[in-house]
């Protein structure tokens, strides 16, 4: 038997409650500016909150498209321009927009225009279109960047996986190598897929990138 998916039936049959009621983090009124990765709150206010037991279904049925916000890793510092780097692999659920770093709390004004004409860019600007937001467990990127997407940007029908991609793997072995969304490129990968989702093309969009 596959480890994981025993593991996630044991889940199942013995839930497992992680401290008490009084320990729940309440959502903050406005977004989480530092510390992202800690405790996130059971609830987001606009947005419906997805468990393991049902992603899998939302995913592979093309209800949503995921959307992962881990921020990307970056070269370090101590490594000279002449050095070569190369950023690890990294891997998210299959069919995932990966916009890094749209989580922060508080989004410049090229960070913020990415995030905005991306999601603008992947539903044709149609509000109604599912968008789910995952990063990692206890990671409160995922959890802002779906309140921005309800809250600024106006989008309805927006879910928010705080399980992240250690929850999928749970009930999935399957995953796809992820990079950095660059207008256009996502798409393409959709033209011979059975997933089908409603875009605009006529549309133009401003081109940016994050630093």
């Amino acid at each position: 038997m596959n480890l994981s998916k025993a593991v996630f039936g044991f889940i199942l049959i013995f839930p497992i409650v992680f401290g008490s009621a009084s320990d729940k983090v309440a959502e903050p009124e406005g977004y989480r500016l530092d510390q992202y990765d800690a405790p996130v709150p059971e609830t987001l206010n606009g947005a419906k909150v997805v468990d393991v037991v049902n992603v899998k279904q939302l995913v592979e049925t093309g209800s949503v498209i995921p959307i992962d916000v881990l921020p990307a890793v970056r070269k370090p510092e101590s490594l000279s321009s002449e050095s070569l780097w190369l950023p690890p692999p990294h891997y998210g659920i299959p069919g995932s927009l990966w916009l890094p770093d749209v989580g922060r709390g508080e989004l410049n004004d090229q960070l913020n225009l990415y995030f905005q004409t991306a999601l603008e860019q992947v539903t044709g600007k149609k509000f109604t279109v599912g968008l789910m937001f995952y990063c990692r467990p206890d990671c409160w990127m995922s959890w802002n960047a779906a309140k921005r997407a309800v809250k600024e940007y106006g989008y309805r029908n927006v879910y928010w996986f705080p399980d992240g991609i250690s929850g999928w793997n749970l009930v999935s072995d399957q995953t796809e190598k992820l990079v950095p969304y660059e207008f256009g490129s996502w798409l393409n990968r959709f033209k011979s897929s059975s997933i089908q989702f409603v875009v605009d093309h006529s549309s133009d969009f401003a081109q940016s990138r994050f630093n």
